[in-house]
């Protein structure tokens, strides 16, 4: 039993690192981030077991999924940038064009009025066709303006789109890690658990119906709120500070919708004006410009407009620390603390307890 618990062979050791590495060499990271990460987790969370390896692999291959959505929105925009530039040559193109026949017609028109007694007919209906040119070359510069404004967002979405990606690269092995070992608990972290649950009979209760698939959905999250609890060991100000995280990315997110409700109702507006006075748009050119897609990923991605007000919150928070005034008032919430008085398989009483210091963050 204590061999069970305390031990594991060199040839697991061994075969969860290799599996680790294996399936650390199969994502595509920035040059040399691989080798050195896979090296970083041997080194730093050798030796694991296999089910950590289990963890990380399934976490991995999530994160890789998510990876490939933000890479097919990336790709959308790319195409969609690369349609507008070719709309807007095209404008161009054809403004250049009209501003040609405009000075054509310009000069046929200094040539009539010499003969304006003769050919009044034939000035009159050149003179027609300028005014509708002009009309033309108006229309078209207000929608090469707009059009203008369009290749800057999506530049800009873009260029925060590649900023994402990147950063969802380099914080993603550390998280699954982390996650991994939380899963993974220790011999002590197990044994004090193990005791709590047969000192407080309700929770006890809650652990044999989760172990047998009968426990409901309150139990459950008693359940993970009290192992959050026991594994943090987290203070008053430090539960008030990670709430004000939580309030600020709330109120954030909040000012950011209402925002981009604004902007919506006013491009709406702005782009009905447009219609009703839009004129001489050549037939077939940038129709399939500015049309929705469909969201990719199934939903998720509406959790990418959110990182940005959350990201500013968080950063607001940091640049204004809790000081001694927000200090949160009211009974001590600080978990009990734990002794572990069982022996190991060496014959010494553990020294790691929840003294709301120690244990793995969550």
């Amino acid at each position: 039993m204590h061999d069970t618990l305390t031990t594991s062979s060199p040839t697991r050791t061994a075969s969860s690192a290799s599996l680790l590495n294996s399936v650390l060499s199969s994502i595509t990271f920035p040059e040399g981030t691989a080798s050195m990460t896979s090296v970083r987790l041997e080194s730093e969370y050798a030796p694991a077991s296999d089910r950590r390896a289990q963890y990380v692999e399934s976490r991995l291959e999530r994160r890789s999924k998510e990876k490939g959505v933000l890479r097919e929105k990336l790709g959308y925009k790319r195409r969609r940038l690369g349609d507008d530039r070719t709309c807007k040559s095209k404008l161009r193109d054809r403004l250049t064009s009209l501003e040609q026949a405009l000075s054509a017609d310009t000069k046929v028109l200094e040539e009539i009025d010499k003969k304006m007694k003769q050919l009044q007919a034939e000035y009159i209906s050149v003179q027609e066709k300028a005014a509708w040119h002009q009309k033309d070359i108006s229309s078209l510069s207000e929608q090469l303006q707009h059009k203008e404004e369009d290749i800057r967002a999506q530049q800009a979405d873009i260029d925060q789109l590649e900023k994402e990606l990147k950063n969802a690269s380099e914080g993603e092995i550390a998280k699954v890690a982390r996650q991994a070992e939380i899963l993974d608990m220790s011999d002590a972290d197990l044994t004090a658990m193990a005791i709590h649950a047969m000192k407080n009979r309700e929770f006890g209760n809650k652990i044999d119906k989760a172990a047998q698939k009968k426990a409901t959905s309150i139990m459950i999250r008693d359940i993970q709120s009290e192992i959050f609890s026991r594994m943090t060991g987290v203070t008053p100000d430090e539960f008030q500070e990670l709430m004000q995280q939580i309030q600020s990315a709330k109120n954030a997110l909040s000012s950011e919708k209402k925002g981009d409700k604004d902007d919506g109702n006013r491009d709406n507006t702005e782009h009905t004006e447009n219609d009703r006075n839009s004129v001489g748009a050549p037939d077939g050119e940038c129709n399939n410009v500015g049309k929705p897609q469909e969201s990719l990923g199934g939903g998720e991605d509406e959790d990418d407009e959110f990182m940005h007000p959350i990201r500013r919150a968080r950063q607001s928070l940091n640049e204004h620390p809790l000081g001694k005034a927000g200090k949160m008032s009211g009974p001590d919430v600080r978990p009990p603390q734990i002794t572990v008085s069982a022996t190991w398989s060496s014959g010494q009483p553990s020294k790691r307890g929840h003294d709301n210091t120690t244990g793995p963050g969550w």
